[in-house]
């Protein structure tokens, strides 16, 4: 995520989240509360929880995410969600 952006929207939904920060800094909007995060900084969202998250740094914050049961339907439901990404390898 670069300098200065954030998730698109405030999500809500059943399946749980796990963010491991690899780089940068940035805060985590859980329901009505802010977290500040940095380099080896996991989060955990529960099912339910309004998440958001922004980079606050000074350079692009990269994560990890996983989430189970899929948040995004269907085997195939990435494809939507990633059509802007750039693809590395």
């Amino acid at each position: 995520m670069p300098p200065g952006q954030a998730q698109h929207k405030l999500s809500v939904h059943e399946g749980e989240e796990i963010y491991m920060i690899l780089q940068g800094k940035g805060r985590f909007v859980l329901n009505d509360e802010e977290y500040d995060v940095e380099k080896h900084t996991a989060v955990y969202i529960a099912p339910g929880t309004k998440h958001r998250a922004y980079n606050t740094g000074d350079e692009d914050m990269i994560m990890y995410f996983v989430n189970s049961p899929s948040c995004f339907g269907p085997v195939g439901g990435y494809n939507a969600f990633m059509k802007d990404w750039t693809r590395i390898r």
